[in-house]
């Protein structure tokens, strides 16, 4: 028996994730913060890749409040957006009647985008 048989690994940081519920659409805080507190979003969607990604944004006729302009940022968000959440869930290929679904994120410096991995939830 080793020193360490009783603990867990911790491993590196969390990474972004997004949860589908039948309630709406939740961001993380670790997505929150690697939007960079915006208030606004594009929002794009690769269907064949079944991936969904959000970019910080300034207001233009395209962009998603993300957070009002002013408000305290939370710690989590959730948007009630059905026909963006039935999209998703379609794609994802999951139920969120009977539980919510994590959707692990990537976090693309050099874009200043993270790609949810639709394809990828169990």
């Amino acid at each position: 028996m080793g020193i360490l048989d009783t603990f867990e690994l911790l491993g590196a940081p969390e990474k972004p994730f997004i949860t589908l519920s039948k309630y709406g659409i939740t961001f993380s805080r670790q997505s929150l913060e690697l939007l960079h507190e915006a208030n606004y979003v594009h929002t794009y969607l690769d269907k064949k890749n079944k991936k969904f990604a959000v970019k910080p944004c300034e207001y233009d006729e395209a962009a998603v409040e993300l957070v009002k302009p002013g408000a305290d940022r939370p710690n989590t968000l959730r948007w009630g957006n059905r026909s963006l959440l039935r999209t998703l869930v379609k794609l994802a290929d999951v139920d969120v009647n009977t539980s919510s679904v994590r959707v692990t994120g990537r976090y693309y410096e050099d874009e200043d985008v993270i790609i949810y991995d639709l394809g990828g939830v169990k």
